[in-house]
């Protein structure tokens, strides 16, 4: 089994950059507690003659990020579903449309069980999040005892160059 070094150090170099960035919003946080978010956030510390035009500008990101995101949110639940058809179905013709159906389908559902269902919200929820954690830890659990394990050397030591260039450690 292969961990290579990249993994650890790029994550923990990750987690590291997270927390500043988090650090940073919670500070903008409790110097202006708002509803409003990153439109208001970016228009306190704004100079004074671009205050209005940075905000609009933040406004509009946040709002194609939230279309990217639940376009992808969509697409990703389609495929994964059209996925688990074709793992457990070898017969199963898959041909792409079919995930563009299943991608509809999804957003029909979720619009659907947010609109005319949403007082199911509560309880549909609360199930989730006990699944989520108990699965957390069933896949946690089996992954810690059913996997081979690796020496530390090759957790914390070894680096894997597939581009083709040597890597010198001095």
């Amino acid at each position: 089994m292969e961990v290579p070094a990249g993994l650890v150090y790029g994550f923990l170099f990750c987690w590291a950059g997270y927390t500043a960035v988090v650090a940073s919003l919670a500070e903008l946080v409790s110097v202006a507690p708002t509803a409003r978010g990153q439109y208001h956030w970016t228009f306190e510390p704004a100079p004074f003659r671009y205050r209005k035009f940075v905000s609009y500008i933040t406004g509009w990101q946040v709002v194609c990020a939230w279309q990217a995101d639940l376009a992808a949110i969509f697409y990703l639940g389609g495929t994964i579903i059209q996925g688990l058809i074709v793992f457990n179905y070898p017969k199963y013709d898959f041909q792409r449309w079919y995930g563009t159906l299943l991608l509809w389908a999804v957003i029909v559902i979720g619009g659907i069980f947010n609109t005319l269902l949403a007082r199911l919200l509560p309880f549909v929820e609360a199930r989730i999040l006990i699944t989520h954690c108990v699965g957390f830890f069933v896949v946690l659990i089996l992954l810690i005892y059913l996997r081979p394990h690796g020496s530390a050397h090759d957790v914390f030591a070894q680096y894997l160059t597939l581009g083709n260039y040597s890597l010198r450690l001095s």
